[in-house]
């Protein structure tokens, strides 16, 4: 009987490791056929997506992290990208580096996340109408009567335009010059200066996200998520934006 039981449990384990061995080989097949797509310039989120979904089975979280980035870059509506960097974040060495907000910070943040390019297009657009219309309704008041409430609706359409102008901007720029980055190596040291030969003031790991503030040779100035600063070697370094 107790043959029989570990028999059992033997075959059970060998399936499962079967089962692993072919669901890794199908990821990178998977991997392999939308890295020919990226490399024929396909540039799409769902792409970027799936590549870092392929990463992340892998094993290859900092190339996860990056394509998952990337990904919003494009479109920061995309709810599942965002999702599995966020958890990727949660798993990081360095994740108490990044900020803790409160709810309405993050409130806010994912009202700004939820208007992608498309959407904000389309509120642009819809501002605009109400602008006209409400400072057509100002132009045409009757001249007798108290005014408050037109130049109120006038006002407040105006200030909603232009905040959809100013985010509608700042999305524009960070779709051409998306300055961040993702560490690559497992332990990347940071140095106060771009000199190697001085005492790093700290180490960072793998998939770390950072902010290139500069460039000189072969040295990248960062910004981490925390607000320190430093030097670090641009070959330790993912780009968003190649």
């Amino acid at each position: 009987m107790k043959i029989h039981i570990i028999f059992s449990c033997i075959l059970i384990l060998a399936c499962s490791l079967i089962r692993a061995e072919v669901s890794v080989t199908d990821y990178r097949k998977t991997l392999e056929d939308l890295s020919k797509q990226e490399q024929a310039g396909i540039k799409a989120p769902d792409l970027y997506y799936n590549l870092g979904v392929c990463h992340a089975r892998l094993g290859d979280e900092s190339k996860a992290v990056l394509y998952f980035l990337r990904a919003l870059n494009l479109n920061s509506a995309h709810r599942d990208a965002r999702h599995n960097l966020e958890y990727l974040i949660s798993l990081s060495p360095d994740r108490e580096l990044y900020p803790r907000r409160q709810f309405v910070g993050n409130l806010l943040l994912s009202v700004y996340h939820w208007f992608n390019l498309n959407r904000l297009a389309l509120a642009l657009l819809l501002m605009l109408l109400l602008t006209a219309v409400s400072t057509h309704w100002l132009l045409h008041y009757p001249r007798d009567r108290e005014r408050g409430l037109p130049v109120l609706l006038t006002t407040i359409t105006l200030i909603l335009l232009c905040g959809v102008i100013i985010a509608l901007g700042g999305k524009t720029y960070r779709l051409q010059y998306n300055h961040k980055a993702v560490v690559q190596a497992s332990a990347a040291p940071l140095y106060p200066e771009p000199d190697a030969s001085l005492n790093s003031t700290r180490i960072l790991h793998q998939s770390l996200i950072v902010e290139i503030a500069e460039t000189k040779g072969d040295w990248c100035r960062v910004n981490l998520p925390g607000g320190i600063s430093g030097w670090i070697k641009s070959r330790e370094l993912l780009r968003v934006l190649p």
